[in-house]
């Protein structure tokens, strides 16, 4: 910035006020009159006259040559109007005419007044630090709120959804993350108590009776016997008739002669006892009547 000599009335008043607040010998300033003006004739100071010690107008006072001068000297800040004085002579990018950059924690334009930073979403973050500053529900101040698809607090590193099973289905969507044989792309498969395809609309029982005994087929270990089903009493046929998949020991009939102990067959070991036997075998029931077979008239068999 150059400028030239300013009329006598500034100089004087310029001179008036070093000559009350400091000492021209100090300064090594030296002052005639010269045809009603003032002039200085050697040394220098902020004054808006291009003095023969100065390159340019006042250039010692600024350094950073951005062509505003140091608003910290007290004959600038009395020289100069605010929107030519600099209010950090030493940074070339910092005066009155630089455009404020945000979030560098610089008075760029020399203006206390100019926001170096913002919260246009009123969220109580800043726009340095806030990832989107026209969304209030995104701070670095939020926790992340999973499977959003929303960066909430601003960390990336916040993870939003994962796969726990590696099945291709985040845990967003995902019923059962840590088991990989159950997601949405899952096909239901009946009867096994789980929600393969994790849609509760699709039916795990079907809900199917075909002996229409109230027990369903994936309850029921006979669906086509209505008498057998869950809670029905057990009786001696050798079936499974309450589906507890089991049988009482004496439903068994072990040596395969037809009679389950259940039936009075008392010997399921030896297949020639059992009720209604000719048998006869002195010393022995075989026909279970609880009489030797050598006084039972039942037993026809030689020897008897």
């Amino acid at each position: 910035m150059t400028r030239s000599s300013r009329p006598g009335s500034r100089q004087a008043a310029v001179l008036l006020f070093v000559a009350g607040s400091l000492s021209a010998v100090g300064l090594g300033l030296f002052m005639v009159s010269c045809g009603g003006g003032v002039t200085v004739t050697t040394g220098s100071f902020c004054d808006g006259i291009h003095q023969p010690s100065e390159p340019t107008i006042d250039s010692p006072y600024d350094l950073d040559g951005d062509g505003f001068f140091d608003a910290l000297n007290e004959t600038c800040a009395y020289s100069y109007p605010p929107e030519e004085l600099d209010c950090d002579d030493a940074n070339p990018d910092v005066h009155p005419a630089a455009a404020e950059e945000t979030c560098n924690d610089i008075d760029d334009d020399c203006n206390p007044a100019t926001p170096d930073f913002l919260d246009s979403d009123g969220d109580g973050s800043s726009n340095c630090l806030d990832c989107d500053d026209n969304d209030s529900t995104r701070s670095p101040d939020f926790t992340e709120v999973p499977c959003n698809d929303i960066d909430d607090d601003c960390d990336q590193a916040s993870v939003d959804m994962i796969d726990g099973d590696s099945d291709g289905h985040p845990n967003c969507t995902d019923c059962e993350d840590d088991n990989p044989n159950v997601s949405p792309g899952e096909t239901e498969q009946t009867c096994n108590g789980v929600d393969d395809d994790c849609n509760p609309a699709s039916a795990d029982d079907p809900g199917v009776d075909l002996d229409q005994d109230s027990a369903t087929t994936c309850t029921d270990c006979d669906d086509q016997d209505g008498l057998r089903f869950p809670g029905n009493p057990e009786v001696c046929d050798g079936l499974d008739n309450d589906c507890d998949w089991s049988l009482p020991a004496e439903e068994a009939d072990a040596d395969d002669d037809g009679y389950r102990g259940c039936e009075d067959d008392c010997d399921d070991t030896d297949g020639s006892r059992h009720p209604g036997s000719t048998a006869c075998n002195p010393g022995n029931d075989s026909d279970c009547d609880g009489i030797p077979d050598q006084n039972d008239e039942d037993s026809i068999g030689p020897g008897c």
